[in-house]
Order: C-alpha cells, then structure tokens, then sequence
C-alpha cells in the first residue's frame, strides 16, 4: 500500500467563528478499496 490505511468518509465541525455546521464527505479511495476486498478473500 505505501502509506497508512486510514480513511475518513465523513468529517464534520461546527465553524468557531460563524457557528456553521461544516460536514465533508468522501468516497474510500481505490486502494483501500482493494485492500478491503483482499481481506475479504482470506
């Protein structure tokens, strides 16, 4: 893999200065989409 195998697929805050609730998502990148599913051969 070259690098960790961690992922977020959500992240969320709430802004400190204008109190707006921020949420960020993002799809499990190719890689570690291969290595879950090589775990799932095992």
């Amino acid at each position: 893999l070259g690098r960790q195998a961690l992922h977020a697929a959500v992240l969320g805050f709430i802004h400190p200065e204008s109190g707006r609730k921020l949420r960020f998502e993002s799809a499990l990148p190719h890689d570690l989409h291969e290595l879950v599913n090589s775990f799932e051969q095992l």
